[in-house]
């Protein structure tokens, strides 16, 4: 089956992803129909497993070791010419930039450990608050415990009082009724 980079799209391809893995020479097919490239079965493999592994494992994975060899020898090739080229012409000129590539990378470093410090510190601070959160949340319960048994109580000493109050109540009409029905029986 032929893909154009649109269908690759439709795979969960980028155009980025794409064009990088084009960049980086692996060995896709080169066919191209009316000025548009289209690749086949393995390319998309391919590209799907440079998605997910990176560069390095899919030049292990896909290709052949007389390959790795011409692309090795002509990179070691490569990097004779132009250290020779340029250890000729620009020596001082390296050094300035390896001692200011040197101090920015210390800057870096210590940036890094000052940023790695603060997450330490808001780390400590995160749990810290975690913890008083916790404890909050257990006085809070305590406190809802308190005033609950508080209000049971208060509602046990108001029905007492209800209670003793119906009794007077009782009591006095009782006495009322008996003192009533006295002065009935001596009026009689």
């Amino acid at each position: 089956m032929q893909y154009f980079i649109k269908d690759l799209q439709t795979k969960w391809l980028s155009k980025n992803l794409i064009y990088e893995a084009l960049k980086l020479d692996l060995p896709f097919s080169k066919q191209f129909q009316k000025n548009r490239r289209f690749f086949n079965e393995k390319d998309l493999e391919m590209f799907l497993y440079f998605k997910k592994f990176g560069y390095e494992k899919t030049v292990l994975m896909y290709w052949n070791k007389e390959q790795l060899k011409k692309s090795s020898n002509s990179l070691e090739t490569d990097l004779k010419n132009s250290y020779k080229t340029v250890s000729n012409d620009n020596e001082k000129e390296l050094e300035n930039e390896l001692k200011t590539v040197i101090g920015k990378e210390k800057e870096l470093k210590q940036i890094i450990a000052q940023k790695e410090q603060i997450i330490q510190v808001k780390d400590e601070q995160t749990q810290k608050y975690a913890l008083l959160k916790q404890e909050e949340k257990k006085e809070k319960e305590e406190w809802i415990k308190k005033y609950d048994n508080i209000q049971k109580e208060k509602d046990e000493w108001i029905g007492k009082f209800y209670n003793v109050k119906m009794y007077m109540i009782i009591f006095w009409l009782l006495f009322i009724l008996v003192v009533a029905f006295e002065v009935v029986q001596f009026l009689r």
